[in-house]
């Protein structure tokens, strides 16, 4: 790559959106407006400019892209928008970013975000951090990091319903995808509720066919290290997804004012799956502390 096609750069619709390019190909696209139900990134592309993400589909209008949130924190739902939930639904509300960050190679910025009920209730805030880096001609690299505290109250993480955390919604092309982990488990059967440390969603995108993939990373110093996974691929119903869900068997308690910190690493990648590229990935990774 030229430095000029190299060169990361943030660019802020500011109270909408904050866009990270590299060169003229958007990477990625945070949401942040009050306007949405929680922050999250869309549209997200792949190094050669593909669009691998897929926002509020019919099916589930509460998916956006690559995303972050939980139905069941202290029993409200901060997923789910569905009028069965009325009453116990919640939102994630972006306050400001607190730093922004130009490197040469990499990018960085760092948000604070507060988690309100339906009813009014401040239940708790979040700092989030994401870093993008190690752009190559095929892949890039997203280091997210996020501390959740209770405003002053306990907070459980519910286990019903198992899916949860840092969620990926894919474009309906690679609903015909695959799906394989760490441990060499593949398809929905090998990998939904299985401890891994790692776990890809990859396939064919349409016009024109090219194989491209996600691959998310739990990092050793999660609590439940490694993590289960909640992955849906169903070949007799279009429909994928991937999230590193650590409550998926059981709930998990955190102390007022006790932190909970939480650090994956996403790949996106143009090209077929290499188990062994993101298993050397994945062990770089481990050895890397805050």
């Amino acid at each position: 790559m030229s430095p000029e096609t190299r060169r990361l750069r943030l660019v802020d619709d500011l109270g909408s959106q904050l866009d990270v390019r590299l060169g003229d190909t958007l990477l990625l696209c945070y949401q942040y407006g009050h306007d949405r139900q929680i922050p999250f990134i869309h549209p997200l592309h792949t190094r050669s400019g593909r669009l691998i993400s897929l926002d509020q589909p019919y099916d589930h209008l509460w998916h956006h892209g690559l995303f972050f949130s939980w139905p069941n924190v202290n029993g409200f739902n901060f997923w789910e928008t569905s009028k069965k939930y009325e009453g116990r639904r919640g939102r994630i509300f972006h306050e400001r970013f607190l730093d922004q960050g130009v490197g040469s190679e990499e990018v960085s910025f760092r948000s604070a975000n507060r988690w309100v009920t339906e009813t009014g209730v401040h239940l708790l805030d979040d700092t989030r951090c994401f870093r993008i880096h190690g752009c190559t001609d095929q892949i890039w690299r997203l280091d997210f990091q996020i501390e959740l505290v209770g405003n002053e109250q306990p907070l459980t993480f519910g286990c019903v319903p198992p899916y949860h955390g840092l969620s990926f919604r894919p474009q309906r092309s690679l609903d015909r995808g695959t799906l394989l982990n760490s441990d060499g488990g593949t398809a929905q059967v090998g990998t939904r509720g299985v401890a891994a440390r790692w776990c890809v969603l990859a396939g064919q995108l349409d016009d024109p066919p090219a194989p491209v993939g996600l691959a998310m990373l739990d990092h050793p110093s999660n609590f439940r290290h490694p993590s289960s996974f909640f992955t849906m691929l169903m070949p007799d119903k279009p429909f994928s997804f991937l999230a590193v869900s650590p409550c998926f068997h059981e709930p998990y308690a955190v102390p007022a004012g006790t932190p909970l910190r939480l650090r994956y690493r996403v790949l996106i990648f143009d090209g077929p799956v290499n188990p062994a590229s993101i298993e050397s990935e994945w062990q770089s990774y481990a050895r890397e502390e805050d």
